[in-house]
């Protein structure tokens, strides 16, 4: 996830977005609005916006590097052999 500015002529507007790859063709996605640097700068009592942004985008992404993925395996005992079996046993149990 990175930072994205959209500017205007009234405001700059501070997004976090996401990039990934859809169709073999490399798009992004907006994860969340941060708000105008003028709001911002009212919300953090005069503390920079873009430093702040920036610190909470690299917040999230070691956040997203911590996740664990836990998955199931559905498998029909009968279909594997002794060996894996008992292996897979002894996994489940720990």
């Amino acid at each position: 996830m990175r930072l994205s500015y959209s500017k205007s002529k009234n405001a700059t507007s501070l997004y976090v977005i996401k990039d990934f790859t859809h169709n073999n063709k490399r798009t992004t996605k907006i994860v969340e609005k941060l708000g105008t640097l003028k709001e911002l700068e009212k919300k953090l009592n005069g503390q920079d916006p873009i430093e702040w942004a920036k610190n909470y985008i690299d917040e999230l992404n070691q956040n997203k590097s911590k996740k664990i993925v836990k998955c199931s395996l559905n498998i029909l005992p009968q279909n594997l052999s002794k060996k894996i079996s008992s292996t897979l046993l002894t996994a489940a149990i720990f």
